[in-house]
């Protein structure tokens, strides 16, 4: 069982609404998954896909899987390394949450940027069950 504070601490950094590429790779593996980012913040991402997805496949056997983040305006992807959290059925698309185990400062600073230049993204917070 999760610690009310690992639970807490998902929601402590802002997040804003996006629609980006996120490829999602199983570690020494040629398995590759697009999906769509709804939205992020510097603890992690919310993903969506069009089809139920067994993710779990795509883990590590440490629980991790490869990020790359396409941001808007950026040159080259984001490669991350993100923990899956939580998936769920949405009718006809499948959102899950994944946890960034590290942000890299290139990571950090570009995220940071993108928010600062994009304020209007901001997802307001809803105080509990979000």
């Amino acid at each position: 069982m999760k610690s009310l504070a690992r639970i807490l601490k998902r929601r402590y950094e802002p997040r804003i609404d996006v629609k980006w590429l996120v490829e999602v790779k199983k570690p020494r593996a040629d398995l590759i998954v697009e999906l769509t980012a709804r939205d992020l913040s510097l603890g992690g991402v919310r993903l969506e896909s069009g089809v139920d997805l067994a993710l779990g496949q795509l883990l590590s056997n440490s629980g991790k899987a490869q990020l790359r983040v396409y941001v808007p305006e950026h040159e080259q992807p984001l490669a991350l390394w993100g923990e899956l959290v939580w998936g769920l059925p949405r009718g006809d698309y499948y959102l899950s949450g994944w946890r960034f185990s590290s942000l890299a400062i290139k990571a950090r600073r570009t995220f940071k940027a993108y928010m600062r230049a994009n304020p209007h993204l901001q997802i307001p917070e809803e105080p509990w069950g979000t």
